[in-house]
């Protein structure tokens, strides 16, 4: 993908294949496990999977992965990655209302001149571009399909900060990344990437990685030392209890390097834990002190 603001605002990534051997591909299991990952990379679309392949021929169990960027909406970018029947998408789109441009994109039908469910489908999927055993999607007007695949110029694997995190991560079977926020009191991180490894079976406990870059070693030191404490002593404003009770067998390191990378690795009982506290701005010293009362921020690691 290529290496815009906008692309690194916000970027969703799972091993689709990884995940589907774990859990497997029936939707009633999605919410069970390692199966609650699925589809995270495509995660726009997650929520329509049990329809998408009969209505539009994407498959999000059969694609080898899916990867996300750019703040949303209207400039999501989406690429399903294998996996998918290039003609067999192009004549369901159509069906449903979707037109081919001179470049091979098709459009989405206004909402009120889609076809059938097609409404539903023209909410999140306003450009699609099948190619090959891929499918690329624009989730707005604005969205641009050049950016993804084999894009021109600079990619987010050549940007320093996105390089480092995913070097940090490892090797995760799904993960997010995004900008750092003025919403952080504390200071504001170059980049922040959560991510769970790999496990070694189904029924492995999850193993999460935050990787947190800051534009100076001072303020990764602070965060450093604000994230130790928290992780020990410090109150989860989002689940009113202690940090060590829902993020057990905790480790943290300074990275370093050039982007000034703090590492922090644990074993929540839920895969989907660390995801929603960044989604909740409530990450171990990374809170959002606008969410909380002032006397609830007296006892918060990083609004003091």
């Amino acid at each position: 993908m290529s290496d815009t603001a906008s692309n690194r605002a916000t970027i969703y990534y799972d091993d689709t294949s990884e995940l589907v051997s774990l859990a497997g591909s029936s939707v009633s299991a999605e919410s069970i496990g390692y199966g609650q990952l699925r589809g995270m990379g495509a995660f726009s679309l997650a929520g329509l999977m049990s329809t998408l392949p009969a209505d539009t021929g994407i498959n999000l169990f059969a694609e080898n992965y899916a990867i996300s960027a750019g703040r949303n909406p209207p400039d999501t970018v989406t690429l399903i990655a294998g996996g998918q029947d290039a003609s067999l998408v192009t004549g369901r789109m159509i069906k449903l209302g979707w037109k081919k441009d001179a470049d091979g994109t098709l459009a989405a039908p206004s909402l009120g001149t889609a076809r059938g469910d097609g409404a539903e489908y023209a909410l999140t999927m306003v450009k699609v571009e099948p190619e090959n055993s891929d499918v690329l999607v624009g989730g707005g007007s604005s969205a641009n399909l050049s950016q993804i695949g084999s894009p021109s110029g600079t990619t987010l694997a050549d940007d320093p900060d996105i390089s480092a995190l995913a070097g940090c991560l490892g090797n995760v079977v799904a993960a997010t990344m995004f900008s750092g926020s003025s919403a952080f009191i504390t200071a504001d991180p170059t980049e922040v990437a959560v991510g769970i490894r790999q496990p070694a079976s189904a029924t492995a406990r999850p193993h999460a990685v935050v990787c947190v870059s800051w534009p100076s070693q001072a303020l990764a030191d602070t965060y450093e030392a604000n994230v130790r404490k928290a992780l020990s002593t410090g109150l989860s404003p989002q689940l009113d209890e202690r940090f060590s009770a829902v993020l057990p067998h905790v480790t943290v390191t300074s990275v370093g390097g050039n982007e000034h990378v703090v590492e922090w690795q644990a074993d929540p009982s839920n895969v989907e834990t660390v995801f929603d506290m960044l989604n909740s701005e409530a990450l171990p010293a990374l809170p959002n002190c606008s969410k909380v009362t002032p006397a609830q921020a007296e006892q918060i690691i990083g609004c003091g």
